[in-house]
């Protein structure tokens, strides 16, 4: 497809970190300590190599997707966020708002204030709905499968891709899709009452494990800076985001520069 994630020399640096840390667990005790360790000694399982034909490719892949998965989807998500609540100086004031209503007491961003920021919530879903970590999302078909109402069978083993990014614009399923408007959040669940429409995470067994901990990384990021900054367009502040092509996932051809304006203390 020639979709590319990083430059090609962060790969390779990163493999070469890899097989360093590889190595240096081979020569150590053999006790599982790490992700490092775990995926050195699956290299050395015959019956799961055969069975998945785990190679030394897919054996750097593993520990370079958590990688991936744990910074720059939530970096660029936050980066989102910043950036549409700068133009929509309404959402960012309500928002603000509640964070400092939440921590009227100690000003201190608990785990349970932070899930307790309803709007909060509304915001970060309506920025994954516009800007998913993934626009499409893959899956292997384990067995053949018809479509309901039709007579097309999805064969055993056939790759399928879900066009996430087109659900998410989808003005059938999300009117005015083009239009940040959090409040379209208040009720999550509506949307997939008659079928799966929003999973910006993935759905089912293989959901991304990571997905409560990046929302809430998101989230406590937003609440400390929203707390200590207004946000606000410059000049050179796009109107309108546009993606580098050829590229994994959602980033942006140029950089998105906003002035964090400090607030009274």
């Amino acid at each position: 497809m020639k979709l590319t994630f990083p430059q090609r020399a962060a790969l390779d640096y990163f493999a070469d970190a890899f097989q360093h840390l590889v190595k240096l667990c081979q020569e150590g005790n053999g006790k599982i300590s790490n992700l490092i360790d775990i995926v050195s000694s699956l290299k050395n399982n015959d019956n799961y190599i055969k069975k998945y034909a785990y190679g030394d490719r897919k054996a750097v892949g593993q520990p370079f997707m958590f990688f991936i998965a744990g910074e720059n989807t939530i970096i660029m998500s936050l980066a989102y966020t910043l950036y549409e609540l700068a133009k929509h100086r309404r959402v960012q004031s309500k928002l603000r708002d509640e964070i400092r209503e939440a921590t009227l007491d100690d000003g201190a961003f608990t785990y349970e204030k932070i899930l307790g920021m309803k709007y909060m919530e509304m915001v970060v879903q309506e920025i994954m709905r516009m800007y998913p970590p993934l626009p499409f999302l893959d899956r292997e078909c384990t067995k053949d499968y018809t479509i309901r109402g039709t007579d097309v069978t999805i064969s055993k083993g056939t790759q399928v891709y879900v066009p996430m990014l087109g659900f998410n614009f989808d003005k059938n399923i999300f009117p005015e899709p083009e239009k940040f408007i959090p409040e379209r959040f208040a009720n999550k669940s509506q949307y997939n009452q008659n079928g799966m429409r929003f999973f910006p995470f993935g759905e089912g067994p293989r959901i991304c494990i990571g997905e409560r901990f990046a929302l809430l990384d998101i989230k406590v990021a937003v609440a400390h800076i929203l707390t200590n900054f207004e946000l606000e367009p410059l000049p050179d502040t796009p109107k309108k985001v546009e993606y580098t092509p050829l590229v994994f996932s959602l980033v942006p051809k140029g950089p998105i520069i906003l002035n964090f304006k400090p607030l009274a203390a």
